[in-house]
C-alpha cells in the first residue's frame, strides 16, 4: 500500500470524524426519506446529489487542503519531502487519503441516488460528472496548498487563485444549469448535452490532477520541462474554438481562430501565474548563468511559468502576424483592448515586468495586493481621472487603444523600456 495514502488514512479517518459525518449525512437523508412518505423518489435523489456536493465536493476539498496546510504548520512536510516517495505516489496518497472520509460519505450518497432513480445511461454520466468534479476540486485545493508552501506557512493562499477558481466554478455551474436540452454543437458536430458536459468536466479534472502533479514535482525538486502548460493552453484554445467554428470551415479560418484563442489564453495564463507563484528574485541570475553556459534545458526547467506563457503568446502573436495580422476580439468590458497582437503583448510585457519589480521591493505578504493596486491604477483609475479632467491625450498615453496598432505600439514601447529599467533597479537593490 502507498505509505502516504496509509498515513493519511490513519490521520484523517478518525472515529469521531467518521461517526459525526455519517450521523449528519444519515440524519439529512433520513429526514428527506420520511418527508417523501418513506419512499425513494425524486426528492431523495435530489437530496443525495446535494449531500454529495456538500460532503464530497466541498468538505473533501477542505480536507485535502487542510491536511497539507497542517503538515506545513507542524513542520513535518520537509521530512516527507526527504522520503523515498516520488511525486506521483505522494500526490495520489494525498488526493485519495486526505479526503477518504468525504469519499466514503459520497459512496452512501451514490447508493441512495441509485435507489431513488431508474438506472439508465444518464445516471452513469451524472455520476461520472460528479466524481470528476470532486476529484478536480480536490486537486485544485491541493494546488492551492502547494502554492501556499512556496509562500511560507504563515502566508495565506493566493487571492488571485481563489478568484480564478471561483470564476471557473461559476462559469462551469452556469454551463451545467443552462445546458441546452437538445444538443451541444462543437466543431460543427452535435453532441448530447449530458455526456458532453461529463466528458468536459472529466478532462478539466485530469488537467487539474496533472497540474498538481507538476507542482508536487517542483516541491520534491524533480526537474520538468514546461510542455504541459502549452498542452493546457492548446486544450483551452481547442475548447473555445470548437464553439465558434465548424470542421467544414476553411483551414485558414480554423487555424486563425485557434491561434487567436490560444493567444488570449496564453496571456491570461501569464497574468495568473505571475499572481499565484511566489517570485524568486534570484531567478534572473540563475537563468543568465545557465544561458551563458548554453544549458538551455536548465533554462527551460527553471523559467517561471509567467515567462513561459508570455513566450507562448509571443509565438502565437507572430503566427497571427504572418497570417495577415488578424485582430484579437475580446468580449464584454475588455473590448477596448481589441486589436492586433502587438499592443496586447506590450501591455503584458509592461505589466509582468512591473509585477516582478514589485515582488523585488514589496514584503512577501504584500506582493499580490501591490500588484492588484498597480493594475487598478494603470487600467482604470488614472485613465478615468485623465478623462474626467479633460486630458484625453494623456488618457490615451496611459491606456492606448489597441485598435490603432502602430500608435499603441509607439506609446507602449517606451513604457516597456521604463518598466524594464525600473525593474532592473529594484532587482539590483534587492540583490544588494
Amino acid at each position: 500500500m502507498n505509505p502516504e495514502f496509509q498515513r493519511n488514512l490513519w490521520l484523517e479517518c478518525t472515529q469521531p470524524r467518521l461517526v459525526s459525518a455519517f450521523a449528519a449525512l444519515g440524519a439529512l437523508l433520513a429526514l428527506v426519506w420520511l418527508v417523501s412518505a418513506r419512499s425513494f423518489g425524486p426528492s431523495t435523489a435530489i437530496a443525495a446529489l446535494a449531500c454529495f456536493a456538500i460532503f464530497t465536493l466541498a468538505w473533501g476539498a477542505h480536507l485535502t487542503a487542510e491536511s497539507h496546510i497542517q503538515e506545513l504548520r507542524s513542520r513535518t512536510w520537509d521530512q516527507q519531502r526527504m522520503s523515498a516517495l516520488g511525486p506521483w505516489p505522494m500526490l495520489w496518497g494525498k488526493l485519495l487519503g486526505a479526503p477518504a472520509a468525504a469519499w466514503a460519505c459520497g459512496g452512501v450518497c451514490v447508493l441512495v441516488y441509485l435507489l431513488s432513480i431508474e438506472v439508465t445511461a444518464d445516471a452513469g454520466w451524472t455520476l461520472l460528472m460528479l466524481a470528476a468534479a470532486a476529484l478536480g476540486l480536490h486537486a485544485f485545493a491541493l494546488i492551492g496548498a502547494l502554492l501556499l508552501a512556496q509562500r511560507g506557512h504563515q502566508a495565506g493562499a493566493p487571492m488571485s487563485l481563489r478568484i480564478a477558481g471561483g470564476l471557473a466554478a461559476l462559469l462551469l455551474a452556469r454551463s451545467i444549469i443552462d445546458r441546452p436540452s437538445s444538443s451541444v454543437r462543437w466543431f460543427g458536430q452535435d453532441y448530447p448535452p449530458l455526456p458532453f458536459t461529463a466528458c468536459l468536466i472529466a478532462a478539466l479534472a485530469a488537467w487539474l490532477v496533472f497540474g498538481s502533479y507538476r507542482l508536487m514535482c517542483e516541491e520534491l525538486k524533480v526537474r520538468t520541462v514546461p510542455w504541459a502548460l502549452a498542452g493546457f493552453i492548446g486544450f483551452l484554445a481547442a475548447l473555445g474554438t470548437g464553439s465558434v467554428v465548424s470542421l467544414t470551415d476553411s483551414p485558414t479560418l480554423i487555424s486563425g481562430t485557434l491561434a487567436k484563442t490560444g493567444f488570449v489564453c496564453a496571456l491570461l495564463a501569464a497574468y495568473l501565474c505571475a499572481f499565484v507563484f511566489a517570485p524568486d528574485p534570484m531567478l534572473p541570475r540563475r537563468l543568465l548563468g545557465y544561458a551563458q553556459r548554453a544549458q538551455w534545458r536548465r533554462v527551460a526547467e527553471e523559467s517561471p511559468l509567467w515567462l513561459v506563457s508570455l513566450v507562448y503568446a509571443l509565438g502565437l502573436g507572430l503566427l497571427l502576424g504572418l497570417d495577415g495580422g488578424q485582430s484579437i476580439a475580446l468580449p464584454g468590458h475588455w473590448s477596448r483592448f481589441n486589436g492586433d497582437a502587438g499592443p496586447l503583448l506590450l501591455f503584458a510585457a509592461r505589466d509582468l515586468l512591473v509585477f516582478f519589480g514589485i515582488a523585488c521591493r514589496a514584503p512577501r505578504r504584500g506582493v499580490e495586493g501591490s500588484q492588484l493596486i498597480y493594475l487598478a491604477l494603470a487600467y482604470w483609475l488614472l485613465p478615468a481621472i485623465a478623462h474626467l479632467a479633460g486630458a484625453h491625450s494623456l488618457a490615451g498615453l496611459l491606456r492606448p487603444q489597441t485598435g490603432e496598432s502602430l500608435t499603441a505600439c509607439a506609446v507602449l514601447l517606451p513604457q516597456v523600456i521604463v518598466a524594464g529599467l525600473w525593474t532592473r533597479r529594484a532587482w539590483a537593490g534587492r540583490m544588494a
